[in-house]
């Protein structure tokens, strides 16, 4: 088995957004690094638990992603709730203690339950949606990760717009919307 630091590949952009991001925000990013890697560490635990095999972790300008062979059903779920569930915990333990770690933790937690294929919210609706009968479960999660999208997008511009709330809003917006896959079709069946 190879060693763990020859299974992690760093993606092309990740150290130079990390510097510039750093020049912005220089007290946030450690904050912001060290939430991301416990919600990776978190579906890690689940995976070694679970003794699921990690191939590879690469780390992206659209996040991590872990290769491995994943099981379906229960698992799978399990899997998808751990990241989460730690940021959860650690927003939970640092609530009146480190004001910005619990903040990151939250919106970490709350980004990634979202129900858009591939982060952790989609994958627990394609769990829940694909189990019921016909093509009901297909169109409920597509219907679902759709909705997301367009009130991410809408809440964007009306943030900005309206509430005249400066371009932040719609950039983050602009950035969910930029980190959904490319690859794959824009609706991702739930059904296997």
């Amino acid at each position: 088995m190879r060693p763990w630091i020859n299974r992690i590949t760093l993606r092309p952009g990740v150290l130079p957004a990390l510097c510039a991001l750093g020049y912005l925000a220089p007290k946030q990013v450690p904050v912001l690094v060290c939430s991301a890697a416990a919600h990776e560490l978190g579906h890690l635990l689940a995976m070694g638990l679970l003794g699921i095999p990690i191939h590879k972790v690469e780390i992206g300008l659209r996040g991590a992603v872990i290769r491995a062979t994943l099981p379906d059903g229960l698992p799978m779920g399990l899997i998808a709730v751990a990241g989460p569930a730690v940021n959860g915990l650690l927003a939970a333990l640092s609530i009146g203690r480190w004001p910005a770690f619990c903040l990151c933790n939250l919106v970490l937690l709350g980004y990634n339950l979202l129900p858009v294929w591939p982060l952790d919210g989609g994958r627990l609706a394609q769990l829940v949606l694909s189990p019921l009968p016909g093509q009901t479960g297909e169109i409920l999660c597509r219907a679902l990760h759709l909705g997301t999208i367009i009130l991410v997008a809408v809440c964007g511009l009306w943030l900005s717009c309206i509430k005249h709330m400066g371009l932040l809003p719609l950039l983050l917006a602009g950035v969910f919307l930029l980190r959904l896959p490319v690859q794959k079709p824009l609706l991702v069946p739930c059904s296997r």
